[in-house]
């Protein structure tokens, strides 16, 4: 792809490729708007934050704001797989462990619902205070 045309006008430009300035883009010109996006280096390079195979996507966040959000940051990425009639998406199980009070809080509800684990009534064999 060559430079672009720099007669051309834009409603919106949109400097940075990655996962964020390309959601940014497509959402812009998804709600109409004429839209360039502008990026350093190759699509699907390895230069940046969102470089490699994987990624994590958890509904498991301390901030109820990041929980609000996930519902419908799972709906987009599913209206692009849709979109691109390609799996992108591949949810998995998992756990997040780190320093805490000491108490064993589950996750296991339907994405979103809650933005804290259950405590439970035993605690972690090495946790604070064993």
């Amino acid at each position: 792809m060559g430079p672009p045309d720099m007669s051309e006008q834009y409603d919106a430009i949109v400097v940075g490729g990655g996962v964020m300035g390309t959601a940014t883009a497509l959402e812009l010109a998804s709600r109409g708007r004429h839209t360039l996006l502008l990026e350093r280096f190759a699509f699907g390079h390895a230069r940046g934050s969102s470089g490699g195979p994987t990624r994590i996507f958890r509904f498991t966040y301390e901030h109820p704001d990041y929980v609000r959000m996930a519902g419908p940051a799972l709906d987009a990425w599913r209206e692009l797989e849709d979109a691109s009639d390609e799996r992108l998406l591949y949810t998995t199980g998992g756990i997040d462990i780190g320093e805490g009070d000491g108490v064993l809080r589950t996750r296991s509800r339907p994405p979103g619902r809650r933005s804290r684990g259950s405590p439970r009534r035993r605690r972690w064999s090495a946790g604070p205070g064993s």
